[in-house]
């Protein structure tokens, strides 16, 4: 693999994209309260050299949140904080600002596609600025860095052959994101279908070496390999049941806001399968027709979306 000139030509222009992006808006831009969480968390770290958060706002010394538990004695955030942490480095040196990371992962992002494929600078292009990496690539979120660290993982496995080491990098990304676990299964089962065994048995095995810090931190500090966050969703019920957790995946991504008509829901639903089902088939035909269909659904529930909210942005 070899980066030629328009490649970096390329990867410059998305970098200054992002950058531009990032450093235009306010210090630690915050969307809402989950990344305003780990704000806290960045903050604390950085003032009192700490992960135990200090009563910024006094009710919760005696209540607590939801996502601020009272954990042995103190005040501590449900979501990992190493990314936090990592991010506090930022805050400190460079008056907050902090979205250098989401804007560098951004962009290795768009980098390791045009690695993959030498013909994908449209696709690598479309995806900074046309899907929801270009929005994390400069909010407070360890978004891009986890999703970077995945597709560094399937590079190595796929591009370098090196799948104990994709392994590695996936397991070692569940420091940041939960979602590592799904990342990690659907790459081993894609591994499985494709009849790549040795190199789903060396990425699983790879995998799990990657996780066993954080497990073992995480049981130390919290009584549980899954975290405080695990430990609390596991324990919840409703919306904050792991079932519950598992139905807003499904209610953000496939369902329509703000408001579903009965059997609209089948406008992406049915394109999400078919897409899906594609990845099983070699015909460049059907792969094609699926991604047309997806689009085309995405093009119906967005006029659907504009219609519904009157062209304004709501409230």
């Amino acid at each position: 693999m070899k980066f030629s000139t328009s490649d970096w030509i390329f990867t410059g222009a998305v970098a200054a994209i992002l950058a531009a992006a990032a450093f235009l808006l306010p210090p630690c831009p915050i969307w809402i309260t989950d990344n305003g969480n780990k704000y806290i968390i960045m903050r604390n770290f950085a003032e009192h050299n700490t992960v135990k958060l200090h009563h910024i706002v006094p009710e919760l010394a005696q209540t607590g949140t939801f996502h601020i538990q009272h954990h042995e004695g103190a005040l501590r955030s449900f979501y990992p904080e190493f990314y936090p942490v990592l991010c506090s480095y930022f805050y400190s040196k460079s008056c907050e600002r902090t979205a250098a990371i989401p804007a560098m992962a951004g962009t290795i992002i768009c980098a390791m596609l045009v690695l993959y494929w030498s013909k994908s600078k449209l696709l690598a292009g479309c995806t900074a600025v046309g899907t929801a990496l270009f929005f994390y690539s400069f909010v407070l979120w360890e978004m891009t860095l986890s999703c970077a660290a995945v597709s560094a993982a399937i590079l190595l496995t796929l591009k370098l052959r090196r799948p104990l080491l994709g392994g590695l990098l996936l397991g070692a990304s569940l420091l940041l994101r939960e979602e590592a676990y799904f990342a990690a299964a659907a790459f081993a089962f894609a591994l499985l279908i494709f009849r790549e065994y040795r190199s789903m048995l060396l990425f699983c095995a790879g995998a799990a070496i990657g996780m066993l810090p954080n497990w073992v931190y995480q049981y130390i500090q919290f009584g549980s390999i899954l975290g405080l966050h695990g430990k609390i969703y596991l324990a919840g019920t409703g919306e904050f049941s792991f079932a519950g957790t598992l139905w807003n995946y499904f209610h953000h991504l496939l369902r329509n806001e703000p408001t579903s008509a009965p059997g609209e829901i089948y406008i992406t639903i049915v394109p999400t399968i078919f897409l899906l089902a594609s990845g099983f088939i070699r015909n460049k035909a059907v792969k094609c027709g699926a991604l047309l269909l997806m689009l085309t659904g995405a093009v119906v529930m967005l006029a659907r979306y504009l219609q519904q909210s009157g062209f304004s942005y709501p409230a």
